[in-house]
């Protein structure tokens, strides 16, 4: 459930404040209808081809997911001035003693 929060956090950070309950209506909306689906191709799989099945389409998946994400993904710059989200923090190094 915690992850689920901070996502919402996440993604209410990028819209202005007067539409961020709409933002997370949608957000929630949309999540819940790709897990729907997710789960009858997962049941389909299942009932057609076996147990393993759902496994190796959850590993293919991943892995295609990895790579559309490393491709799509911009490479961060030196001086990259993107905005910071305002729940994150700074990491602290400890201080020697």
């Amino acid at each position: 459930m915690r992850i689920t929060i901070n996502v919402l956090a996440f993604a209410s950070d990028f819209v202005p404040d007067r539409l961020r309950a709409s933002a997370i209506g949608w957000y929630s909306a949309t999540a819940g209808l790709f897990q729907l689906i997710a789960s009858l191709i997962a049941g389909m799989l299942w009932d057609i081809v076996g147990h393993t099945s759902i496994f190796l389409y959850g590993a293919a998946s991943a892995f295609r997911d990895h790579r559309v994400g490393a491709v799509a993904s911009p490479e961060p710059t030196r001086g990259d001035l993107r905005r910071v989200p305002k729940f994150a923090t700074r990491v602290t190094a400890p201080v020697a003693s």
